[in-house]
Formats: structure tokens, sequence, C-alpha cells
């Protein structure tokens, strides 16, 4: 029997005196445990972040609900300019709650607790291995559940939820092949199908169809 675990604190800064624009204190932590193995099985991510004098930080520092912040999407380089992968798109990069099912609806806030959990397990019928394997790679089904509690600038707290089936297509790249979004030959697609979420947009329903997809694991 194996389980996979991994854990990060941090710790991040910004002061005036030290020629920043804006004075605040962010602490952080993430465990990601994985069992019985590190591409099949039970996956889970539990995180949690604080922003001290939140009121006087950017809000590209912020905490996002549906996924990594305007900051941290900044250090992919290929999400620096504007509009090059098109919203329309449901281009979702991992980070801060992580509730894909709130893909980008402004919600943000100084305190978080989340919990993403997935079951994924390999899939292999005759017909995608015959025809599609060799091009798509190896493929996942997944079935998630996101859930956070965070607490917005005016002090208040509201919990989310969200829940779906996604699928994964992993493949090892020919020596001559490269890929910008990965940075290498080892490729990853992902596309997440969160079709519940317990706080749906005023024009819609809490089951109905939603899609995102990313170049990484969800977590």
């Amino acid at each position: 029997m194996s389980w996979f675990s991994n854990i990060v604190l941090g710790f991040d800064t910004s002061q005036r005196d030290w020629g920043s624009d804006f004075t605040f204190n962010a602490f952080w932590g993430e465990v990601k445990f994985s069992f019985p193995r590190d591409d099949e099985g039970l996956f889970f991510r539990a995180f949690g972040k604080k922003i001290g004098d939140s009121d006087k930080a950017p809000i590209q520092d912020l905490i996002f609900l549906d996924g990594a912040n305007p900051r941290e999407q900044f250090k992919k380089y290929y999400l620096r300019s504007h509009g090059s992968i098109p919203e329309e798109a449901h281009y979702h990069l991992p980070g801060g709650g992580n509730l894909r099912g709130y893909y980008n609806q402004p919600i943000i806030g100084d305190q978080v607790l989340a919990l993403n959990v997935e079951l994924r397990k390999k899939f292999d019928p005759p017909f995608y291995r015959r025809k599609l394997r060799k091009i798509l790679g190896t493929l996942s089904m997944v079935v998630f559940s996101d859930i956070a509690s965070m607490e917005f600038l005016n002090s208040e707290h509201e919990f989310f939820a969200d829940a779906g089936l996604g699928l994964r297509f992993e493949n090892f790249l020919p020596d001559q092949w490269y890929t910008i979004f990965t940075g290498g030959r080892w490729t990853t697609f992902r596309l997440d199908f969160p079709i519940w979420v317990n706080k749906p947009l005023p024009d819609e329903s809490e089951l109905r169809f939603r899609w995102v997809f990313g170049f990484e694991q969800a977590f």
C-alpha cells in the first residue's frame, strides 16, 4: 500500500518601507495527498490563505475563488498578453480556492479554506486503445468535488461548492516535439465539467452544463 503527500507553507509580504506601492501580508498553506498511486486513485488538496491589511492590497494579490489570481497567471508567459487565450475558451489555471464551477466569476476575498477532491481512474476501452491512444495518450476519467469557505473584504463569510466529471489525456511527446504550455515533452490535457454548483448565477440553475480546460492537473 502506497500513498503520496506534499505540504507547503508560505508567507508573502509587501511593504511601502521597502519600496512597494502597497503594504500587506499573506500567510498560506497547502496539503496534497494521493492514494494508492500518484496517477490513479483518490486525490485531495487542502488549502488555506489569509491576507492581512487586505484593504491595502491590490486586487491581483487577493484570493480568487475559481483559481489562480492575476499575479499567479502572469507567471505563465502564455497568459501575459491580454486575450492570448480568450475567456470564451474557458481556460482554467489552478490556484486559490480552485472551485472550477465558478470559472471567471469575480468572487474574491482575503481569507479562504478550501478542499478539492478527485477520484481518478484510467480508462482504456478497445476503440480508444486502437484508434486514439497513440495520438491523445493515456485516458483517465475523474469524479470531483470542490468546497470552500471564503471571507470577503467586508468580513462576511460564504460557503461555496461544486461537483462534476472530468477527462484527463496524458502523453509523452516524441523527441522532436515541444509544447510551450508544459515546457517539456510530458503533456496533460484536462477537461472538467462542473455540472453542479450550490450558488449559481441569477440566470442559471444549480445543475447545468459547464466546462473548463487546462494543460495541467487541477492539483
